[in-house]
Formats: C-alpha cells, structure tokens, sequence
C-alpha cells in the first residue's frame, strides 16, 4: 500500500515541490512541461522518500539510481484505469495471478498520472465494462490523453468493454487512421465481439500473446462471438488463451490460427464436452508446453478413452480448472507422459487423495481452496512421490499457515529418523490478508 499512497503524494505535490527543485537549475515552467528524465537525482530521491515508494528500500540495497527505481516501479505493474468515481476508494494496488496492479479510480487521478509519469508506463488495462456510468467526454479523454498518446510504448495491452473490439478500436481512430500498437506483445480483451475484416497484425505487429475473455456479469450475449478472419496474418503468438464457450468459434478456424503460429507454447481453451478441440491440439501444435483447460468431468470425460489416450509429449504443465471430481481425471492426466507441473483449482481434495495413483510429477500447485485435510496425511500421501520435490498452495491465511508450520515441524523431526527426505516450508505474503505456502522437499 506504501506505493499507493506514494503515488497519491507524489501527485499532490509535484508541482509545487518540482518547480522548486528544478526552479534552481533554471527551468521556470518545470510544473507544466515536466519531462523526467531530465530531473536531477536528488529529486528523485526526495520523491521516493517522501511519498515512501515500496522499492526505496530495495532500490536502496542494490545501489540502483533513484531515476532507475521509479522506472522499474513503474515498468512492473499494470496501470488499471476504472474510470468512474467511489466515494472511499480512488486508488489502490494488489497482485493478482503473479501481477501487480495498481487500480486507478477517476479520469482526473489517471490523466494526473500520466501526465506526470507516463512516459515511463508500458503496461495498462483500461476497464470500459460498466460502459453507462462512463459519459463520452470520459472515454474521449482516457481514448486521446492515455491509449492514443502512449500507443507507441506500451508493451502490455488490457481492455474490458461492453461493446465489441472493432467499436474501440474505431473510437480511437475517430474517423482517420487506424492506430497501431507496434510495441504490444501481450493483449487481453474482456467483451462480448472480437474480430472482423479488419487485420490485428497490423494493429499489433508484434504480438505474441492473446487473450480472449467473456464475463457474462458485464454482457448480455450467452458467448462472445468471435470473427477470427483478423487473425489470419497473426502469426508471431507464443501464447493463446481463449477462455470463451467453444461454441463462439469453429474448429477449421482454430486449426488456421495453429497452422500459422507453430511455435505456440501455451494454451488456454475451455473444453467442455469438446473432444476434437484437444484432438486437433494434439495433431497440430507440437510446441505446447503449458495447457490451461477448464473441463466438465461427466460430459468432457466421457469421451475420453483409455485406448485413445493423448500424445503431447512436450506438455510440461497441465492446468486445470471446473469439475474434477471424477475418478476418470486421473487417467486423463495420466495420458501426458512427460509432465512436470500439475495445478488444480477445484476439487482439491479428490485429487489429492488420488494422489499416489497420477505418474511422477515434479510440482504440484493447489489454488482456490480451503485449508485441506490432515496435514501428516497429506505429507505421507506426498513423501511416497520420490519425483515430487515442490508443493504450492493458496489461499492461506497467516494464521493457518502457522497452524501448519507447527505441526510440520513434529512430522520433520520423524522424516529425519526414518532418513527420509524432509520439507522446508516458506509463507508468501504479497501485501494481502491472505497468501500462499511453498514448500521445498530437501535432497
């Protein structure tokens, strides 16, 4: 929270502050044209110790320059802009999936921001999805000031909206050219319609990661509907996450989109009862080493044979999501041989006391969950998996974790007297109530 109200300092005073510490080196109007990277190093110290930056102290140890720290602070987190007001929350920041975001309520806090620091912002999401409460002149103002202007440096490209993508990006073209993004390699767009004639290479030369998410809180549609013609010059993607109803698209499109990007490494797909979709995965994407599945156990599993197994064998990691609670998932994930990391984020339970039964893994990551089970059954349940050497779980509040690491400590001192490898526990806390527990099993 310390870069939160750092930021909000940082704001207030800026102009004031800067135009007396810059006024000395003899510019008058440093509060109305300021450019950062000409500011002296003392007053980016004076900003990162004032308005207490959560980097200070470790910028500090590793001897970095100041100008460097706020750079690096400001490079590692996504800039979310919701662009409507709440009385008591106008800013604040949290992690979320190995990201840190800092949220930004109100178009007058964001436009501050980056008139001040957006030079050196290269990721942001612009949230548009309670599309009612945000008036023209507000979307304007984010759509010219922010997204149109820093184009050209962003790296990272976030956007929830109401309306269809080729509506936005039409808003920002307002009429003339189409805008590019040449730098963008990761987009991620929230909506209900992706896609039409228009061509995304040339929007996004160099994008090597999509993805495409439907929240049916914020649309009426049942699915996105996705025209995927736009994607037929795409062909840089290492990473494709559809997290839509396979029904918005058909398979001869996928399969197109495979065909021109054989490099790709990660997937996401929803599957449901879509068999073929992992069919043509399997005969037409040779590089995939990560795939994030949600799956229905009683419709998906039923096409599942033990005879017609799947051969991946550069799948590494295998993520899943939805119902797992069937004995059937055990074989399913038995089928990819050279499996390194399982992650679970439902139905934690079933699959660990399935446990000794999955082939050797290296990594096990149990997300969304409560706290599970006995602790000595769940060790001795780990302990017989000689391959298994890291365990992650969250969420994991302070105090369970506690509970945990005491009797960890009994269950070491009798791993140590039957010579059997013992667990090293550490508690990650990222700035939230809750965190996760990693574990290390020593050699």
């Amino acid at each position: 929270m310390k870069f939160l109200y750092g930021l909000a300092l940082a704001l207030i005073f800026f102009e004031g502050f800067i135009s007396q510490c810059v006024g000395a080196g003899g510019s008058e109007d440093a509060s109305t044209s300021l450019n950062l990277r000409n500011l002296p190093s003392n007053v980016y110290e004076e900003i990162l110790f004032r308005t207490g930056f959560s980097a200070t102290e470790d910028a500090a140890k590793d001897r970095q320059r100041s100008s460097a720290a706020v750079k690096k602070i400001l490079e590692d987190r996504i800039i979310q802009i919701v662009p409507i007001n709440f009385d008591n929350e106008k800013m604040h920041e949290f992690d979320l999936g190995g990201y840190i975001y800092l949220n930004i309520y109100g178009v007058n806090k964001a436009l501050s921001l980056f008139k001040n620091f957006g030079n050196l912002i290269k990721k942001i999401k612009v949230d548009y999805k309670f599309i009612d409460q945000v008036d023209d002149n507000i979307r304007h103002q984010i759509n010219e000031n922010i997204i149109t202007k820093y184009a050209k440096q962003f790296t990272e490209f976030h956007i929830v909206a109401s309306n269809a993508f080729l509506t936005f990006l039409d808003e920002l073209s307002n009429g003339g050219e189409r805008i590019r993004f040449p730098n963008v390699k990761k987009l991620v767009y929230h909506g209900p319609d992706f896609g039409n004639s228009y061509d995304l290479n040339s929007i996004f030369p160099n994008l090597e990661s999509l993805t495409l998410h439907y929240n049916y809180m914020y649309v009426s549609n049942s699915f996105m509907q996705i025209n995927m013609t736009c994607m037929e010059n795409v062909t840089k993607l290492k990473e494709l996450k559809l997290e839509i109803n396979p029904d918005s698209y058909q398979l001869h499109e996928l399969e197109k989109v495979f065909s021109k990007n054989k490099q790709l490494s990660t997937l996401g797909l929803v599957l449901t009862n879509k068999i073929d979709i992992l069919r043509s995965v399997e005969i037409h994407v040779k590089t995939v080493q990560t795939l994030d599945i949600q799956v229905d156990s009683t419709e998906f599993l039923n096409h599942v044979s033990e005879k017609h197994s799947f051969n991946m064998p550069t799948l590494k990691k295998l993520h899943l999501s939805k119902s797992c609670r069937d004995c059937r998932i055990i074989n399913f994930i038995n089928c990819f041989k050279k499996l390194k990391t399982l992650e679970v984020w439902t139905h934690v339970d079933f699959i660990v006391s399935n446990f000794e039964k999955l082939i050797e893994i290296n990594e096990f990551i149990m997300n969304n969950i409560p706290f599970i089970m006995n602790t000595k059954k769940i060790l001795q349940i780990f302990g017989r998996k000689k391959k298994l050497n890291m365990v992650k779980w969250e969420p994991v509040a302070k105090d369970e974790y506690n509970t945990f690491k005491f009797e960890l400590s009994d269950i070491n001192k009798e791993l140590k007297q039957s010579h059997e490898p013992t667990w090293k526990i550490n508690y990650i806390n990222p700035k939230t109530s809750y965190g996760y527990i990693l574990m290390m099993r020593s050699k």
